[in-house]
């Protein structure tokens, strides 16, 4: 996720089952963050970032079964960023993961419109400098949409994973102008375990379990408005105590 200046209130956008993780921006633009799912082991790798203040990047790294790591890095590179030196910055920190022989995948807004064409062919040696790298773009469709301007590419996923199938796509979700982009990847990620829960019907008595079942439900009335959703969630949590 980018965009997100807005972080001061995160705790109303949370995510059931995600860990939210972010890196805020000091301006009314710009801001990263990433919902992790719960079962997935990971850490946030503080040490990896572009140097420049006008672009912001958060970076985990996800364990998978074979005992290696996929990074995941989520980027916002801010429109008065200049090319030349956020190009330079990506190929620096491209560099090291190749010399590290790491495997990852990059995505967030770049503000860079890959259909359009500059007379000096800027964007032509920004795809020749990721395909030097072994770096593959996903999205080749346009995310960005306006009653004033024409259609753009300005949200990216890059990727260099091995012995995984990626494919990627644009969901129609018109919440802003960008619409959301997402990968899908045929890979083993380790999941951390969760604690099953096994009723025991050896002892079972069906006339105290609907005692104890009504005293479990009384503490909630079910016509505050609150939805179904939330209801069921609260007594999970009641039910797992």
């Amino acid at each position: 996720m980018v965009n997100l200046w807005i972080c001061y209130c995160i705790g109303e956008i949370q995510l059931q089952n995600y860990t939210f993780t972010h890196k805020p921006s000091s301006t009314r633009a710009g801001g990263v963050g990433l919902y992790i799912q719960n079962c997935l082991k990971y850490s946030v790798c503080h040490d990896i970032c572009m140097p420049s203040s006008n672009c912001e990047s958060l970076w985990v790294k996800i364990k998978t079964n074979s005992s290696t790591f996929i990074y995941l890095g989520v980027i916002y590179r801010h429109p008065n960023h200049q090319f030349d030196d956020f190009e330079k910055d990506l190929n620096n920190l491209l560099t090291n993961f190749n010399l590290n022989n790491m495997e990852y995948i990059i995505t967030g807004d770049f503000h860079i419109d890959l259909f359009t064409s500059t007379p000096d062919n800027k964007l032509g040696r920004y795809h020749q400098n990721l395909e030097n790298h072994g770096c593959k773009p996903l999205i080749t469709e346009p995310t960005r949409f306006s009653s004033t301007l024409s259609p753009s590419l300005l949200d990216h996923i890059y990727c260099k994973l091995r012995y995984t199938k990626q494919i990627a796509g644009i969901a129609i979700f018109d919440v802003s102008d960008h619409l959301p982009i997402f990968p899908l990847l045929s890979t083993s990620i380790n999941r951390k375990s969760e604690k099953q829960i096994i009723r025991c019907m050896k002892n079972f008595n069906l006339e105290n379990f609907l005692i104890d079942l009504d005293e479990a439900l009384s503490p909630w009335n079910f016509n505050t408005g609150s939805t179904v959703h939330n209801d069921f969630y609260e007594f999970i949590v009641f039910f797992k105590k």
